[in-house]
């Protein structure tokens, strides 16, 4: 037996979960046609629940990745914009910039977790322009 399945960049897996639901539906259609095709059918229709379930979550979870992606991009774009100079923290290259009147320092989750700091819980927030006040991770000292 032949499906048609409709081709398409296939890059995500939601994609590929489309294509799979689609040739579900196919032979859930040939097996009505069978004697014995009954019980199969109705086990495929729970499978294609399941599957249902399985796209949105996979839907959720691709968008999640390229939100997370673009951020990443526009982090390194801010990043390269801005005048900096080379440092080493915890024995690693980091590029710092130093600003001498700044009451404290910022880096992102990503670095405290390559840096491998030490973040120490507290209560603080940080507002920046225009936004609301968000918590702050923690604090490090180094």
């Amino acid at each position: 037996m032949a499906y048609d399945i409709p081709t398409g960049s296939g890059n995500t897996l939601f994609e590929r979960m489309t294509r799979q639901e689609q040739a579900f539906s196919q032979l859930m259609d040939q097996l009505g046609y069978l004697p014995s095709g009954y019980v199969l059918m109705n086990v495929l229709r729970e499978i294609k629940a399941i599957l249902a379930v399985l796209r949105e979550h996979i839907r959720i979870v691709d968008a999640t990745l390229d939100f997370l992606r673009q951020d990443l991009s526009v982090t390194k774009k801010v990043i390269a914009s801005c005048t900096g100079t080379e440092a080493k923290m915890n024995g690693m290259d980091v590029l710092a910039i130093v600003d001498t009147r700044a009451t404290h320092n910022f880096v992102t989750r990503c670095e405290v977790r390559r840096l491998k700091l030490e973040l120490k819980e507290h209560g603080y927030r940080i507002r920046a322009v225009n936004s609301e006040a968000q918590p702050v991770l923690g604090v490090a000292s180094v």
